[in-house]
């Protein structure tokens, strides 16, 4: 059976911390605020397969997936097979070696390029389009299990 799975980070604000380090790796300088990051597996019809993390804010998608795919003991092997299909966005740049030796890679511009071809464009454009199921589990998560902060 076909395994259609959207990846994706969400953001989770914390209290500021004592410990200096902690706080230095739990800053995020996207969002000026201290945070965790969790990241999602989701099926198109939002049921979410797994999460994992909790992750510093400075980690990168992308960096976070490589980890998952390549790490030692990882469970991800068994249960993807080889005609599933991943749903990624650009913040996934990082993986790039690795999706495309999976052969799955979002659409993004070639090197020189100033903007993507209109091709590209509408590809990008439909990766979009099919990720709102990870948006509404990411929601449905802040909003049903509010940290304190």
């Amino acid at each position: 059976m076909l395994l259609r799975v959207i990846c994706d980070a969400t953001y989770i604000f914390i209290q500021k911390s004592s410990n200096f380090s902690f706080r230095k790796d739990t800053y995020s300088l996207h969002k000026y605020r201290i945070l965790l990051k969790l990241f999602l597996f989701v099926t198109c019809d939002g049921h979410v397969v797994d999460v994992y993390g909790p992750y510093s804010a400075r980690k990168s998608d992308g960096a976070i997936l490589n980890g998952l795919l390549k790490g030692p003991g990882s469970d991800l092997h068994w249960f993807f097979e080889s005609n599933d299909i991943f749903i990624l966005d650009r913040g996934f740049r990082d993986s790039i070696p690795l999706l495309e030796s999976h052969g799955v890679m979002p659409e993004s511009k070639t090197r020189g390029a100033t903007q993507l071809t209109a091709i590209q464009a509408n590809k990008s454009r439909m990766c979009t389009i099919c990720r709102w199921p990870v948006e509404i589990v990411n929601g449905r998560l802040k909003r049903d299990f509010k940290i304190v902060y």
